[in-house]
């Protein structure tokens, strides 16, 4: 990533290398990914989708839903695994085998469509029922095998039913026409998507719900604080707070309610804190005052 500059004006008001490390020390922590048992799953359940793509006209894709409360560590392995598909061009074009798509707040059948298309690499503006088309041909041209949508979520927060199901009918049209493997991945609304569309709901039959970390549940217990173990290894410090120690991951598991999302960022939020005062130690306290922020 390039270095942010700063006019004189502001470098000679803040203390600027300490800031720097202060975010540094937070960056690296959020962007780290860790292959926990969590992670894995969201991972074999895009496999599996990914795996069941036929192209042929007879065929009928299907779809997949990975739903769960927020922070509970979707986000992160959907991405991870669209990365591990760039996009390439080869003699007969732009290849895009997997495509991920962030559904915008409030989506309807327009704004999606959009989305998708800049996703595609197309950027002019198209009526709604050319776009649709459009779509369709791009993925078969760019030879998109999947699309994942994430906040799925976002179409259920439409105000107007029929604006919902518009949206989610479109989706279904990409079932029917084979198009490619889809998979939503949301908060649990995201189910009220389906519901309000039967068509595309029959074409839905996977749908797997991502879980917090049960630590009243023995082998999640150890789940969980193998995934601190994991963590506590990006922490930028001399000496460092034992997170799978069971005291202290227990008290984790409290505090962040088994999420991961909501584990990663006391952990960032503690170590700006311990930069920031200076220190070479990673303490309770800082998770502490992270816990307070």
């Amino acid at each position: 990533m390039d270095r942010i500059e700063f006019p004189e004006a502001i470098a000679g008001l803040v203390p600027l290398d300490r800031l720097r490390a202060v975010t540094a020390a937070s960056t690296a922590i959020r962007d780290m990914v860790i292959p926990h048992f969590r992670f894995t799953e969201v991972i074999s359940h895009l496999t599996k989708q990914h795996l069941r793509w036929r192209p042929g006209a007879d065929v009928e894709a299907k779809c997949l839903l990975l739903y769960g409360k927020t922070r509970v560590g979707k986000t992160v392995p959907l991405r991870w695994y669209a990365d591990q598909f760039p996009a390439f061009r080869d003699e007969k074009g732009m290849v895009r085998r997997v495509l991920y798509v962030v559904a915008p707040s409030g989506a309807d059948k327009h704004s999606l469509q959009r989305r998708i298309l800049r996703k595609l690499g197309i950027q002019v503006s198209l009526p709604s029922d050319i776009a649709t088309a459009v779509i369709d041909y791009q993925l078969r041209m760019q030879r998109v095998e999947l699309v994942i949508i994430d906040e799925f979520n976002h179409l259920a927060d439409l105000k107007s039913t029929e604006k919902q199901y518009l949206a989610a009918d479109m989706l279904k049209e990409f079932a029917n026409w084979n198009s490619c493997q889809l998979a939503f991945s949301g908060l649990d609304s995201s189910l009220n998507v389906l519901e309000a569309n039967g068509q595309l709901l029959n074409r839905s039959p996977y749908r797997e719900e991502v879980k917090r970390y049960d630590w009243h549940a023995t082998g999640e217990r150890v789940e969980f604080i193998n995934f601190l173990a994991e963590l506590a290894t990006a922490l930028p410090f001399r000496r460092k707070l034992a997170l799978d120690d069971v005291k202290v991951a227990q008290r984790f598991a409290c505090a962040s309610g088994g999420l991961v999302g909501l584990a990663v960022e006391f952990v960032a939020v503690g170590a700006e804190i311990a930069v920031e005062q200076g220190t070479t130690d990673f303490k309770l306290q800082h998770l502490a005052d992270a816990f307070d922020v």
